[in-house]
């Protein structure tokens, strides 16, 4: 890890960072950890606290969002939960998101695939 914030920070080590703000702000989290069995492209957390539900996929700098991600992703969007495409550059920003009076940050269909 760098000591940059956010700087070439693996996928890995981005989820520790979110299970520690998870940890620290009180979100109860669920992450799947083998999910050989389980249906393709579910995001990576599930959070819950008071009245929020979150699902967040995760994403090293240069990791690829795959189309059955964005098939759940958008799911979920038009079923209208808060839903996130985090990376590294968004520490700051998942960090406001899930401290105690956090605002919903922005989720609008980031992870489109490009149709061209």
């Amino acid at each position: 890890m760098t000591t940059e914030i956010g700087g070439e920070m693996t996928e890995k080590e981005l989820e520790r960072a979110v299970r520690d703000l998870c940890r620290l702000t009180h979100w109860l989290r669920y992450h799947t950890y083998r999910s050989q069995r389980s249906p393709a492209g579910f995001p990576d957390e599930t959070l819950v606290r008071d009245n929020r539900l979150i699902f967040a996929e995760l994403k090293s700098a240069k990791g690829v969002i795959k189309p059955p991600q964005v098939e759940w992703l958008d799911a979920l969007v038009e079923a209208g939960q808060e839903v996130y495409l985090w990376r590294p550059a968004h520490l700051d920003e998942i960090a406001a998101i899930l401290s105690y009076g956090g605002e919903k940050g922005e989720y609008k269909s980031q992870w489109k695939l490009s149709t061209s």
